[in-house]
């Protein structure tokens, strides 16, 4: 039986978030997004929505993502749907903005969807601490096993995680080719 390497670890790990966490996590992304859509619908007021879809192309900006903010809170941001910072958002359809607003990229959604960001803050910080919990007990099981064969009999729960031929996924290639190595030690 083959030997379990660290690459190997890695996708299983990377196959049991798959399986386990990232459902749960694009579940709340797409909560996200239908709130950055509605908040890009409503931005403006009617008589001026009504303006914008009048003017002629060309006429009116478009904007095609945008970030969301809640108020007090900062940029409305968690690691698990971007980067630590801020989310931006591609709209199902595109926004048309005035020129006034043309380089904002940060929009305030409705008081009642600022709740719902929240919310969603919420859940996906459980979320966190349920994938980190689940890493420290999959790594823990990973790490006391040395070979694939020890892995299956120790934790038959995670041999559907295991790649069908890891030893053909697992190809090393060498730094350097043997021609160079024996230029070095004829040197």
């Amino acid at each position: 039986m083959s030997r379990l390497t660290n690459t190997i670890k890695d996708r299983i790990i990377t196959a049991v978030l798959k399986d386990k966490i990232y459902p749960k996590t694009e579940a709340q992304r797409a909560k996200a997004q239908k709130i950055a859509d509605r908040t890009a619908e409503n931005h403006y007021s009617a008589d001026i929505q009504e303006w914008l879809k009048a003017a002629p192309a060309g006429g009116a900006y478009q904007r095609n993502t945008i970030k969301l903010k809640t108020e007090g809170d900062g940029n409305f941001a968690h690691y698990m749907l971007g980067d630590n910072h801020s989310i931006e958002f591609t709209l199902s359809k595109p926004m048309r903005i005035l020129a006034s607003d043309q380089y904002t990229y940060t929009f305030f959604p409705s008081k009642r969807d600022q709740g719902y960001l929240r919310d969603i803050l919420k859940t996906l910080n459980t979320i966190e601490k349920e994938r980190d919990d689940l890493l420290t007990t999959i790594r823990a099981a990973l790490n006391s096993c040395t070979t694939l064969k020890k892995l299956e009999t120790e934790y038959p729960s995670l041999k559907k995680y295991v790649p069908e031929n890891p030893a053909a996924q697992s190809t090393n290639l060498p730094a350097v080719t043997d021609q160079k190595v024996a230029e070095a030690l004829a040197a």
